[in-house]
């Protein structure tokens, strides 16, 4: 439910405007003064604030409001006094007001402006969720892409193989390529054959063991038997995966 501030130095209006706004399904929360709202606005919370005080005061108050520390500040509506409306006797840019009213509008325009104002402000804050987001991806992004640049690909690439996942040379050269900034398919072939080395290296000097390896070794040390249910014929993942271009040729089918 949107909080509404209803700032009016006349009590009858401010009673009669509250009750209208309680009435339309919104929060509010009345004052007499502009500082007693500007002040409540700091440590709350606010959607709206309608300002309904003498000119200069009002226009004041707004920019208090809008100097608020939060991301967004509340959005005002400043409820102009009729006389000064007619005349069009405010400065031309001389307010900072999300929207001007003249005092004498009646119920169903104060609601519709209310009602636009609401809408802006849950835009308002959409857009800053969604910037917040975006900078918490573009961090974490980061944060992986110097996680790679110090793990380098040939290691990264062996996680994933230590994990039990059978990657294709593509991974190798993907992760390359992230390093480099270039799509795989840009690496030249020596690159490509020096990072099959060197994965080809790190894998014997420290095989992969499968499951049923682990299994039978458990078992010969008196650990966790054998289980009848596993496949002793599981490839060893000795040697390197199939080719980029059979990984390619399947993926088509």
């Amino acid at each position: 439910m949107a909080l509404i501030l209803n700032v009016d130095s006349d009590a009858s209006v401010r009673s009669a405007t509250k009750v209208l706004l309680e009435t339309a399904g919104f929060a509010v929360e009345e004052f007499a003064k502009g500082a007693d709202a500007v002040e409540f606005a700091t440590h709350n919370r606010v959607d709206v604030v309608i300002l309904h005080l003498p000119l200069s005061e009002g226009a004041r108050v707004c920019r208090q409001l809008k100097d608020q520390p939060h991301p967004f500040a509340p959005v005002t509506v400043l409820r102009i006094p009729a006389e000064d409306w007619r005349a069009r006797s405010w400065p031309v840019g001389g307010f900072i007001a999300d929207a001007l009213l003249p005092e004498d509008a009646g119920e169903a325009a104060l609601l519709e402006t209310v009602r636009s104002m609401v809408r802006l402000r849950s835009a308002q804050l959409e857009a800053r969720d969604a910037l917040g987001e975006a900078d918490a991806l573009r961090q974490e992004l980061r944060r992986s892409q110097d996680d790679l640049e110090k793990l380098g690909p040939v290691e990264a690439f062996m996680k994933v193989k230590r994990a039990g996942f059978r990657p294709s040379l593509n991974l190798l050269y993907a992760l390359a390529g992230a390093i480099e900034n270039c799509h795989w398919a840009d690496l030249p072939t020596e690159q490509k054959a020096s990072l099959v080395a060197a994965a080809g290296s790190a894998e014997a000097a420290n095989p992969i063991k499968t499951r049923w390896q682990k299994q039978v070794e458990r078992s010969e040390r008196g650990g966790e038997p054998k289980r009848e249910t596993d496949d002793p014929g599981e490839p060893a993942g000795d040697g390197f995966l199939e080719s980029p271009d059979a990984v390619e040729d399947d993926s088509q089918h």
